[in-house]
């Protein structure tokens, strides 16, 4: 057994949130991947409730994210869940500096994650 068996399935799960990236297009030249970019208008969505944060009518930013399953589909729970992963393996590596920190604010354009307020 080689003494850096998990290099390439890293580098292939992180690269998976790169070609699974919701809201900028996607050109990858190893893959062949070409998705335009999806779902514009989550620039402006429009929050149909009142809650604590939002009144019903405000538009909000809900752009980025992840795709799942190669549908295209937008899911909060497949979001949160990669945000989290990216999360903790910040808290695990924090040695890393900001780079993980700043790609789940939206700040890379590198990876995604759905934009910090």
């Amino acid at each position: 057994m080689g003494d850096n068996v998990y290099a390439v399935p890293a580098v292939q799960t992180l690269r998976s949130y790169t070609l699974s990236r919701c809201g900028s297009p996607i050109d990858d030249d190893i893959t062949g991947l070409k998705v335009k970019m999806g779902h514009p208008q989550d620039k402006e969505a429009q929050v149909y409730f009142t809650d604590k944060l939002n009144k019903k009518g405000d538009k909000v930013d809900v752009t980025g994210g992840w795709y799942d399953a190669g549908d295209y589909g937008k899911y909060t729970t497949t979001g949160a869940i990669a945000a989290a992963e990216l999360l903790l393996a910040y808290e695990a590596h924090p040695e890393s500096g900001q780079e993980l920190p700043d790609r789940c604010r939206g700040q890379s354009p590198r990876a995604s994650s759905q934009p910090h307020p």
